[in-house]
């Protein structure tokens, strides 16, 4: 650092064998008789290496003053809270026969509540990319087995922090955030071991370090939770809850729904502490916080499959969507229209007061949330797709308008049509009686298509559609989370 008095080093370290990115905490010293220059430096021995510095924070030590109530409407604290693997239809407020997130039905009925949200894609990898960056799949061109974002992709938290908020991500899966090599997109990382996170404490014991940390300045908290995601045991699937989930509605470990529900038990638990963090800090009322998951699960309804990141069925796009904020937000209200996760980023950006991204594809949920019901939201096709492939003869997907879905493999002449108000679970194809919304919503999720396929030429993905890029360490952390055969 330069000062008028001189310079001094206030850090040196060295990082043997390191691919990723490392935080950095340390005190800068006042200089009261002038300015002073942060200088940071960063080289590599070896040939063919790089080392970089990214998205430097400068942290004031003293309190701030409190933002008045104008300050707190109009950019508030935002919490993003998903629990991995979350089907809408296993909670309470969704319908499901038995309380397995008292929590997380008590925080609907003092917000907002959306009756369908539908995940992008059926994976974490191209569901959470999607939801950053508001563009699906087919667009970013990032499936399940890869690759890394394409630069050019604009993603909200870069944008947040341009609206002076300091952004966090604190995550138990290794496919989030959505960081490359050379892009660091949160302020504050802490990638943590999906194993054992929840368990230990250790994701509320960071998330609650970043709350503390910035209690007085505007901020944005990304968590993400693996309670409810399926872990491979020899061969087997197995659902895990510690005790005293753990043995709440059955003793079989092969009794995949019961143990599913019991992990949905304890993903709500660990939300409530979280909540009650905020509440301790004085956050709740100019926080909104938003619960949500990247996508569901199947235990066979349709294919035999237990797990996900298949066809678009409503067990596996269906994800809950709750929305809560004291005083600003109506109680107890259901947002009928359907809507997706890629609305969350415009919703951001226009809750921190930036303009709306060009390139964003969702539309902001903030006037359905005040209750103002609009036709844009009532009359546009949602759309998913399975999060394995992006190839259109291979790649199945869905359209939907109101109760009305379409499904089936993106360019064939006959796709399904199911009415979802009469048919929930999606086994009645009703295509015959209703031919001209089934031709509707198959020309839409065809010009859907290519139209992600011209975005993705913009935005430089250059990788041919369905591709695979090969990488043995990538591939052993999906066969262990059951993605992979052997």
């Amino acid at each position: 650092m330069k000062t008028d008095a001189g310079e001094m080093e206030l850090l040196r370290e060295t990082v043997a064998d390191n691919n990723g990115w490392l935080d950095t905490d340390l005190d800068i010293p006042r200089d009261a008789d002038g300015s002073s220059t942060l200088i940071l430096e960063a080289w590599s021995e070896a040939p063919g290496q790089i080392a970089l510095w990214s998205n430097p924070v400068l942290y004031d030590p003293r309190p701030a003053e409190p933002r008045g109530e104008t300050d707190q409407r109009t950019a508030p604290n935002i919490l993003l809270y998903v629990v991995d693997s979350l089907r809408a239809d296993h909670l309470e407020c969704y319908g499901y026969h038995r309380a397995t997130a008292p929590h997380v039905a008590a925080m609907a009925g003092r917000g907002v509540r959306f009756r369908r949200c539908l995940t992008t894609e059926t994976c974490t990898k191209p569901s959470m990319l999607s939801l950053a960056a508001s563009v699906d799949m087919l667009a970013h061109g990032v499936n399940c087995y890869g690759p890394d974002a394409p630069p050019s992709l604009v993603m909200f938290p870069e944008r947040l922090r341009w609206a002076g908020y300091v952004t966090g991500c604190v995550t138990e899966n290794l496919y989030t955030p959505p960081d490359t090599p050379g892009r660091r997109v949160y302020s504050y990382v802490q990638d943590l071991d999906e194993l054992t996170a929840a368990r230990v404490g250790s994701t509320f014991a960071e998330a609650s370090h970043f709350l503390e940390m910035h209690s007085n300045r505007p901020f944005f908290l990304y968590v993400h939770t693996m309670e409810c995601h399926v872990h491979l045991y020899d061969d087997a699937y197995s659902y895990d809850a510690p005790p005293p989930f753990e043995g709440r509605w059955t003793n079989d470990q092969f009794d995949h729904i019961n143990r599913y529900d019991e992990t949905i038990l304890f993903a709500d638990a660990n939300f409530q502490r979280l909540l009650m963090k905020l509440q301790q800090l004085g956050l709740d009322k100019r926080t909104l916080v938003i619960f949500t998951s990247d996508h569901g699960e199947g235990f066979g309804k349709h294919d035999g499959r237990i797990i996900h990141c298949y066809e678009p069925y409503d067990e596996l796009s269906g994800v809950p969507l709750v929305m809560s904020w004291p005083g600003v937000l109506p109680e107890g209200c259901v947002v009928e229209p359907n809507v997706s996760l890629i609305d969350l980023a415009p919703t951001f950006l226009d809750l921190a007061g930036l303009p709306p991204c060009d390139q964003f594809q969702g539309m902001s949920l903030w006037p359905l949330v005040r209750g103002e019901q609009t036709t844009a939201f009532q009359t546009r096709p949602v759309f998913s797709f399975e999060g394995r492939y992006d190839a259109p003869l291979i790649t199945t997907g869905a359209a939907i308008i109101e109760d009305l879905k379409a499904f089936g493999l993106v360019w064939t002449e006959q796709k399904q049509l199911f009415d979802l108000a009469a048919d929930p679970d999606e086994f009645e194809d009703v295509a015959s009686a209703h031919p001209e919304v089934t031709a509707q919503l198959s020309d839409a999720l065809e010009a859907h298509w290519r139209a992600q396929a011209a975005m993705r030429a913009e935005l430089g993905g250059t990788r041919e559609a369905g591709a695979t890029v090969v990488d043995p360490a990538r591939d052993e952390a999906l066969r262990a989370l059951g993605y992979l055969d052997e």
